[in-house]
Protein backbone atom coordinates (compact mmCIF):
# COMPACT_ATOMS: atom_id res chain seq x y z
CA UNK A 1 0.00 0.00 0.00
CA UNK A 2 1.37 3.42 -0.71
CA UNK A 3 1.33 5.94 1.88
CA UNK A 4 -0.33 9.37 1.22
CA UNK A 5 2.17 12.15 -0.06
CA UNK A 6 3.00 15.75 0.40
CA UNK A 7 3.57 18.06 -2.60
CA UNK A 8 5.06 21.06 -2.64
CA UNK A 9 4.65 23.12 -5.63
CA UNK A 10 6.60 26.33 -6.14
CA UNK A 11 4.39 29.00 -7.90
CA UNK A 12 6.61 31.94 -7.46
CA UNK A 13 10.05 32.59 -5.81
CA UNK A 14 13.57 31.19 -6.72
CA UNK A 15 12.43 27.49 -6.92
CA UNK A 16 9.06 28.35 -9.19
CA UNK A 17 8.28 25.98 -11.72
CA UNK A 18 9.44 23.29 -9.31
CA UNK A 19 7.48 20.53 -7.33
CA UNK A 20 9.04 18.30 -3.93
CA UNK A 21 7.32 15.44 -2.88
CA UNK A 22 7.80 13.73 0.61
CA UNK A 23 6.36 10.50 2.77
CA UNK A 24 3.88 10.64 5.06
CA UNK A 25 6.51 10.78 8.79
CA UNK A 26 8.50 13.24 6.91
CA UNK A 27 9.74 16.45 8.78
CA UNK A 28 10.32 18.67 6.12
CA UNK A 29 12.42 22.28 6.93
CA UNK A 30 12.44 25.55 4.97
CA UNK A 31 14.62 28.69 5.15
CA UNK A 32 17.31 30.74 3.54
CA UNK A 33 20.33 28.46 4.56
CA UNK A 34 20.94 24.93 3.27
CA UNK A 35 22.69 24.23 6.87
CA UNK A 36 19.48 22.60 8.99
CA UNK A 37 16.84 22.92 6.13
CA UNK A 38 15.25 19.89 4.20
CA UNK A 39 14.53 22.99 1.57
CA UNK A 40 16.45 26.16 1.35
CA UNK A 41 14.95 28.89 -0.71
CA UNK A 42 17.59 32.06 -1.17
CA UNK A 43 14.53 34.62 -0.91
CA UNK A 44 15.75 37.80 0.95
CA UNK A 45 12.63 37.83 3.32
CA UNK A 46 12.84 34.12 4.44
CA UNK A 47 14.53 33.40 8.06
CA UNK A 48 17.50 30.90 8.17
CA UNK A 49 14.78 28.65 9.90
CA UNK A 50 11.51 29.88 8.94
CA UNK A 51 8.93 27.16 8.81
CA UNK A 52 8.48 23.23 9.23
CA UNK A 53 5.89 20.86 7.74
CA UNK A 54 5.54 17.42 9.63
CA UNK A 55 2.63 14.30 9.29
CA UNK A 56 0.58 14.64 12.26
CA UNK A 57 -0.28 11.85 14.13
CA UNK A 58 -3.98 12.64 14.28
CA UNK A 59 -4.31 9.99 10.78
CA UNK A 60 -2.49 9.29 7.73
CA UNK A 61 -2.27 12.36 5.12
CA UNK A 62 -2.53 15.08 7.69
CA UNK A 63 0.12 17.45 7.94
CA UNK A 64 1.06 20.25 10.49
CA UNK A 65 2.42 23.88 8.84
CA UNK A 66 4.47 25.51 12.03
CA UNK A 67 6.32 28.69 11.67
CA UNK A 68 9.24 28.98 13.44
CA UNK A 69 9.42 32.52 14.71
CA UNK A 70 10.29 33.77 11.40
CA UNK A 71 11.05 37.89 11.32
CA UNK A 72 8.78 38.26 8.31
CA UNK A 73 6.07 35.64 9.16
CA UNK A 74 4.06 33.36 7.20
CA UNK A 75 0.74 33.60 5.48
CA UNK A 76 -1.31 30.42 5.10
CA UNK A 77 -4.14 31.33 2.30
CA UNK A 78 -4.70 34.70 4.13
CA UNK A 79 -4.23 33.68 7.37
CA UNK A 80 -1.02 35.06 8.99
CA UNK A 81 0.25 32.63 10.97
CA UNK A 82 1.39 33.15 14.92
CA UNK A 83 4.74 32.05 15.72
CA UNK A 84 5.25 27.95 17.14
CA UNK A 85 1.91 27.03 17.03
CA UNK A 86 0.53 24.14 14.73
CA UNK A 87 -2.36 24.86 11.48
CA UNK A 88 -3.55 21.99 9.79
CA UNK A 89 -1.90 21.87 5.65
CA UNK A 90 -5.46 20.78 3.21
CA UNK A 91 -4.53 20.22 -0.44
CA UNK A 92 -5.20 23.60 -2.12
CA UNK A 93 -3.74 25.44 0.39
CA UNK A 94 -1.08 28.68 -0.43
CA UNK A 95 1.70 29.07 1.67
CA UNK A 96 3.77 32.64 1.15
CA UNK A 97 7.11 33.28 2.80
CA UNK A 98 9.88 36.06 2.05
CA UNK A 99 9.57 38.97 -0.77
CA UNK A 100 8.18 36.64 -3.68
CA UNK A 101 8.26 32.52 -2.29
CA UNK A 102 4.39 31.11 -2.94
CA UNK A 103 3.87 27.79 -2.51
CA UNK A 104 0.98 25.69 -3.38
CA UNK A 105 0.19 22.41 -1.27
CA UNK A 106 -0.67 19.10 -2.67
CA UNK A 107 -1.76 15.70 -0.66
CA UNK A 108 -2.21 12.88 -2.52
CA UNK A 109 -4.27 10.01 -1.30
CA UNK A 110 -3.68 6.13 -1.77
CA UNK A 111 -6.01 6.25 -4.26
CA UNK A 112 -5.03 9.33 -6.46
CA UNK A 113 -1.26 8.38 -6.12
CA UNK A 114 -2.59 4.64 -8.04
CA UNK A 115 -4.77 6.37 -10.70
CA UNK A 116 -1.49 8.75 -11.53
CA UNK A 117 0.88 5.90 -10.97
CA UNK A 118 -1.09 3.10 -13.67
CA UNK A 119 -2.95 6.05 -16.12
CA UNK A 120 -4.62 4.03 -18.93
CA UNK A 121 -3.90 6.70 -21.95
CA UNK A 122 -6.27 6.60 -24.58
CA UNK A 123 -5.86 7.46 -28.66
CA UNK A 124 -7.01 11.05 -28.89
CA UNK A 125 -10.51 11.65 -30.73
CA UNK A 126 -10.68 11.70 -34.29
CA UNK A 127 -11.91 15.52 -34.30
CA UNK A 128 -8.55 16.52 -32.89
CA UNK A 129 -6.50 14.81 -35.56
CA UNK A 130 -5.28 17.26 -38.45
CA UNK A 131 -4.22 15.76 -41.67
CA UNK A 132 -0.66 16.24 -42.89
CA UNK A 133 0.36 18.66 -45.35
CA UNK A 134 0.76 17.79 -48.80
CA UNK A 135 2.54 20.43 -50.36
CA UNK A 136 6.59 19.30 -49.41
CA UNK A 137 7.56 22.51 -51.94
CA UNK A 138 7.86 23.00 -55.34
CA UNK A 139 10.74 21.30 -57.18
CA UNK A 140 10.62 22.03 -61.51
CA UNK A 141 8.38 23.23 -63.46
CA UNK A 142 4.91 22.79 -62.16
CA UNK A 143 2.45 20.76 -64.01
CA UNK A 144 -1.05 21.70 -65.46
CA UNK A 145 -2.74 19.79 -62.73
CA UNK A 146 -1.01 22.50 -60.08
CA UNK A 147 -2.02 25.14 -61.94
CA UNK A 148 -5.22 24.77 -61.34
CA UNK A 149 -6.85 27.95 -59.02
CA UNK A 150 -7.89 27.94 -55.54
CA UNK A 151 -9.86 29.50 -53.09
CA UNK A 152 -9.06 30.61 -49.56
CA UNK A 153 -10.15 27.23 -48.40
CA UNK A 154 -8.11 25.50 -50.89
CA UNK A 155 -10.82 24.16 -53.17
CA UNK A 156 -9.78 23.85 -56.97
CA UNK A 157 -12.07 26.91 -58.69
CA UNK A 158 -13.28 25.41 -62.00
CA UNK A 159 -11.77 27.58 -65.16
CA UNK A 160 -12.67 27.48 -68.28
CA UNK A 161 -10.03 25.83 -71.12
Amino acid sequence: MELPSLKLVMVQGPLKGETLEFRLGSTIRIGRLVRGNTVPIKDDGISSKHLSIESSSSGPGKWILRDLDSSNGTLLNTTKLLPDTPYDLRGGDSIKIGEYTSILVKIDSHEESQLRRNPRRRAPEKEMLEPVAENRGWRGKPSKESEAKCDEKGEELETEN
